[in-house]
């Protein structure tokens, strides 16, 4: 049965499955954009390009926020280096939103955190935003609509220009937000 996967793509596979052209392919390859994982060095070879799973998924990826979102190139690049550098085991909990034609990565993770604990979480980091350092904070807060059953996970994002004290780096913190008291959301209020 193990005989039967198929871990190595042909640029005519990666065409078919991607939507990316073998010309696009070629281009992106000799731009040094996007270099498949099992290219051989004599790029005139037959079969000099094979793509693996993991380069046909990221290329899946980049070509659809690039022609249904017009993500900009400078910005794909900056995503598909996130991408490469997000381990196996990160790939399947993470989640791509996009806000005004930008990649916002969402750690999956994080959500069964904030539900099982009733508590919010946030998030604060540095990144470079259109190589610009950024301060970001995020919040992900826990919604019931009974007061004892998480219904749904609120996510919220703000971010500001690093001011000139401040060093871009790559720690992020996570904080957990105090819970508020059980009987605060029924409370009703009183008219005055």
């Amino acid at each position: 049965m193990a005989d039967d996967i198929i871990s190595a793509f042909s640029e005519e596979d990666a065409e078919r499955l991607t939507g990316v052209t073998v010309r696009q392919l070629r281009y992106w390859d000799r731009t040094r954009f996007f270099v498949p994982s099992l290219a051989d060095e004599n790029r005139r070879q037959a079969s000099s390009r094979i793509y693996t799973f993991r380069d046909v998924v990221c290329l899946k990826i980049l070509n659809t926020i690039r022609n249904e979102s017009k993500v900009p190139l400078q910005h794909l690049r900056e995503v598909k280096e996130k991408l490469e550098h997000l381990g196996e085991d990160v790939w399947a909990k993470t989640t791509l939103y996009l806000l005004n034609r930008r990649v916002i990565f969402m750690l999956l993770s994080l959500v069964p955190q904030v539900v099982s604990t009733h508590r919010g979480l946030m998030i604060e980091g540095v990144a470079t935003l259109r190589g610009v350092g950024i301060r970001y904070r995020a919040v992900l807060l826990p919604l019931s609509e009974a007061g004892a059953t998480i219904d749904h996970v609120l996510g919220a994002t703000n971010y500001r220009p690093l001011h000139t004290n401040e060093a871009l780096t790559t720690q992020v913190h996570f904080r957990r937000l105090p819970m508020a008291p059980r009987n605060a959301s029924n409370r009703q209020r009183r008219p005055s």
